[in-house]
């Protein structure tokens, strides 16, 4: 199985990157050939409505099957509206079934993906919230299905990436949750490592995904 997994490109924005970098990135992912297209937050740098068109754009020339969730910085001066308005509600699903011999080879019958919002209006901190933890739950009811989590604020600290802030601040419970739900993977964005040069590099943390 094959995911592309995309954040922090701030599409718009003095943290833009560059067209070559965006235009890079698409074709990165039409080699890649993904099954899923994960965009875990941050499409833009300051959430105005000029920048979300410039990422809508962008992000629809992605052609492969797609979520799209909500970062802190696209929840800035009323952003959150205006990804409603382009790209729909920041809480959302994306299943698919694989065909048998797929389904023999990855002992599974298929993947879901859930995108949460973990984003707060004009602040940088995060959250998922006690009242939407009943909703993750009733996303997973494939019994057979690779179960896959996109938040964009961390649920674990991430070494070398300095003093923690990028952690939701209900973190503990969250992980409980997803622990629960025997999650097999949790895709991320926020942090940006010095020590690479590339702004496209992400962390993710990983839950008993490797052997699938």
């Amino acid at each position: 199985m094959r995911i592309a997994q995309i954040s922090d490109v701030h599409v718009g924005g003095s943290l833009s990157l560059p067209p070559e970098a965006l235009d890079g990135i698409l074709d990165r992912v039409r080699v890649i050939d993904p099954d899923i297209v994960v965009l875990a937050g941050d499409l833009t740098t300051d959430g105005y409505e000029w920048e979300y068109e410039q990422a809508a754009e962008w992000v629809g020339r992605i052609e492969h099957p797609k979520i799209v969730i909500p970062g802190n910085h696209d929840s800035r001066n009323v952003g959150y509206m205006h990804f409603r308005r382009l790209f729909g509600d920041p809480y959302s699903r994306y299943q698919a079934t694989f065909d048998p011999e797929r389904a023999e080879r990855l002992q599974a019958t298929g993947f879901t993906v859930v995108g949460i919002d973990s984003s707060e209006p004009d602040v940088n901190e995060g959250r998922v919230g006690r009242d939407r933890y009943g909703w993750i739950r009733d996303q997973f009811d494939e019994p057979g299905h690779i179960r896959i989590v996109t938040v964009h604020h961390h649920l674990v600290g991430i070494p070398g990436t300095g003093r923690e802030r990028n952690i939701v601040l209900d973190a503990a419970d969250v992980l409980l949750t997803l622990t629960d739900l025997d999650i097999d993977l949790v895709l991320s964005g926020r942090s940006i490592s010095t020590r690479r040069r590339s702004r496209c590099s992400r962390t993710t943390w990983t839950d008993g995904a490797s052997s699938r």
